[in-house]
């Protein structure tokens, strides 16, 4: 059977899941695929960890399959975290496959449940605020495509882990990366739209210096200093991290820049830890001098 359209999907996101959603394929080469497991059979952390140990890192899933597996992931009311909006109950979805991940990468998980928590009361306090995003944060948060949150919740936390590698990188600093992990996806509301249509898996996802975002970035720094709640610091890593082959950008803005270039990368690579050379081979080529430079080399050391 060819493997002409199945879609790869990273073993680990197959933890949460005690019987398999749908059938799984293994990729023999370009011309093959066989079944290795069927819908609703027994999937274990001793199976997963079978194929893991043979360095098998994606099972394969039929397009029909891949949408019956997303709504199974993306069911947020299965392990869900409560907050109260306005006097209404809402139910975010979790990170447990986001922090498995990271904690893979060299997290540990002291640091993960920090930066949920902290993530968590930020959502929740947005929700709660009488301001332009509070509008659309729930549909940034609970859409059943998680790309850009799941994006936002790994730039958070890529960044406080280079955020710990350094002396400013106090909770209160962390807490600033949080917020623009959060934010910077919110500028524009078509522009939302549009990202919701991507979903986490999407591996073609691309990101840099370009004019338009460099401009969106900056009108969503001019809504940002509407906020009175909304610091300095964390306006500037909004308005500044596209900008990431300058030099002169300060600490904080950089060591955001490089977590999110290294969150796309590691899209890009399908969450592959031994691709971690090559990714770092193409963001040394980005972040050349200057405190990005030097930001790239504490997370090398982190991960």
């Amino acid at each position: 059977m060819s493997s002409n359209g199945y879609t790869a999907v990273r073993t680990i996101f197959f933890n949460k899941f005690e019987n398999s959603p749908c059938d799984l394929y293994l990729k023999l080469s370009d011309n093959k695929v066989v079944k290795i497991l069927n819908q609703n059979d027994e999937l274990g952390s001793s199976f997963i960890e079978k194929y893991v140990s043979k360095k098998i890192f994606e099972f394969y899933l039929t397009a029909e399959d891949f949408k019956t597996y997303q709504d199974a992931l993306f069911d947020f009311h299965s392990n869900a975290k409560e907050i109260l909006v306005k006097g209404k109950r809402i139910a975010l979805p979790q990170h447990d496959g986001m922090n498995e991940m990271m904690e893979e990468l060299g997290m540990d998980e002291k640091q993960t449940k920090q930066i949920n928590n902290i993530s968590t009361q930020i959502v929740s306090d947005l929700n709660n605020g009488e301001h332009a995003f509070s509008k659309i944060i729930g549909k940034f948060t609970t859409n059943t495509k998680r790309f850009l949150y799941d994006h936002s919740y790994l730039t958070a936390l890529i960044s406080c882990l280079i955020a710990s590698q350094n002396e400013w990188g106090t909770t209160p600093n962390k807490e600033k990366l949080c917020l623009a992990s959060i934010l910077h996806e919110l500028g524009d509301e078509d522009q939302l739209n549009l990202g919701l249509d991507d979903n986490l898996l999407r591996q073609d996802f691309n990101d840099g210096l370009n004019d338009f975002q460099v401009k969106v970035n900056q009108r969503l720094a001019e809504k940002l200093k509407k906020v009175p709640t909304v610091s300095l610091d964390v306006i500037n890593i909004i308005e500044g991290y596209h900008n990431f082959k300058f030099p002169q950008l300060s600490p904080m803005t950089s060591c955001f820049s490089v977590a999110h270039q290294f969150v796309i990368e590691l899209y890009r690579e399908k969450f592959k830890k031994e691709a971690l050379p090559d990714i770092f081979k193409r963001m040394s080529s980005i972040f050349t001098e200057g405190n990005p430079a030097k930001q790239l080399e504490l997370l090398k050391k982190a991960v």
